[in-house]
């Protein structure tokens, strides 16, 4: 009776530590841990990065609830990406929609499109009014029904192949 009693408790100890490992290395698995109340409030695919090179900022999600945005900071080193996402606009077309921003924002300089695995992505520097200086760097791209920005901050810039490897480095959430 004893024996059978340990054994019992024995084997609910051992599945029990089999759950808790498993959940841990399930969430070890995933870069992306949404704060709860993030979570529950997002009505779209959230893409970030996978593990390895980029690191996501915990410490930096925010959700702007009346505009269904989600923003959040990846580091690579000493470099930052600050990320925007929210649900795709109804009739979105990416080249125009950069083509109107780099006409109105970059002293009608030209943007760049690259390809990724998650879909084409339009490159664009932003300019300073007064003197042309470049001010930032930032990325656009529409997969799955969300539409991501990624801006290099502190007056960073990135060459095509920077941006292809931030690019195909990331994955969209299920």
């Amino acid at each position: 009776m004893v024996n059978s009693s340990r054994f019992r408790l024995f084997s609910t100890l051992v599945v029990l530590l089999g759950a808790i490992l498993a959940a841990f290395w399930i969430m070890s698995r995933t870069g992306l841990a949404l704060p709860g109340d993030i979570k529950n409030s997002i009505n779209f695919e959230v893409i970030y990065p996978a593990k390895g090179q980029y690191k996501i900022d915990k410490n930096s999600y925010d959700y702007l609830d009346e505009a269904d945005t989600l923003l959040f900071k990846v580091t690579n080193g000493s470099q930052t990406i600050s990320l925007s996402q929210q649900p795709t606009p109804a009739n979105f077309d990416l080249g125009k929609a950069v083509q109107g921003a780099s006409q109105l924002l970059s002293q009608g300089k030209s943007y760049g499109l690259i390809s990724s695995k998650l879909g084409q992505v339009a490159i664009t520097n932003f300019y300073n009014d007064n003197d042309l200086s470049k001010v930032s760097q930032s990325a656009i791209l529409e997969s799955d029904g969300t539409l991501v920005t990624a801006q290099l901050l502190n007056g960073q810039s990135w060459g095509q192949a920077d941006w292809e490897a931030f690019f195909n480095n990331l994955k969209v959430s299920k």
